[in-house]
């Protein structure tokens, strides 16, 4: 966790950590995924195109293609800050939280009322297992969506680790009421964006 910690993303330096990724994930697939990969790429019109068919191929369960259209993208506009977010959850969901952390924390100093980065950036702290760094930034994103789903049921497992069983429950409970709430609070990347 020093290492990644140590690694301090800025405009200069982005878009050579996306391209060392998207490197690190080309030596991890085999001549079939490069193809596909490329045929995709080359259907697409543009960098958010691109970024898009990554976050569908990961529920298609094609994890490396989707990280690497999501790298890609990354490294074609390096300053779009919604295609970083997106490539950073996929790198979560894909157990390479270790590779977000950076990614998330330049955002989170971009960003930093945003829930979706905050979501994101504790739920990558949590798999590498630091809770303390996990609960903080969970609470900072549940201080400003408190019915926040995931952050909620995030926090809600950190409780139980920590033996606090009441604690536990009443996260729990937000995070299903932040599933079903009609009336979400729920501040969009787009609308975050244009607020500034």
């Amino acid at each position: 966790l020093k290492a990644v910690m140590a690694i301090q993303l800025i405009p200069s330096n982005l878009n050579d950590y996306a391209a060392a990724l998207l490197r690190d994930i080309e030596k991890n697939m085999n001549a079939a995924q490069v193809n596909n990969a490329a045929k995709i790429a080359a259907a697409c019109k543009t960098p958010a195109d691109l970024a898009n068919s990554g976050v569908m191929l990961y529920y298609k369960k094609a994890y490396e293609e989707s990280l690497w259209c999501l790298a890609k993208s990354a490294v074609m506009q390096p300053g779009d800050d919604n295609i970083q977010n997106n490539l950073a959850a996929i790198l979560n969901l894909c157990g390479a939280e270790y590779r977000s952390i950076p990614i998330l924390r330049y955002l989170q100093s971009r960003h930093p009322r945003n829930t979706t980065v905050l979501n994101n950036l504790g739920q990558a702290y949590y798999g590498m297992g630091d809770l303390q760094n996990s609960k903080t930034i969970l609470d900072s994103c549940l201080r400003i969506y408190s019915l926040h789903p995931q952050a909620n049921y995030t926090r809600c497992l950190i409780a139980d680790k920590e033996g606090k069983k009441g604690e536990s429950v009443e996260f729990l409970e937000k995070s299903i009421r932040g599933s079903f709430n009609s009336e979400k609070e729920v501040i969009t990347w787009g609308e975050k964006l244009i607020q500034g």
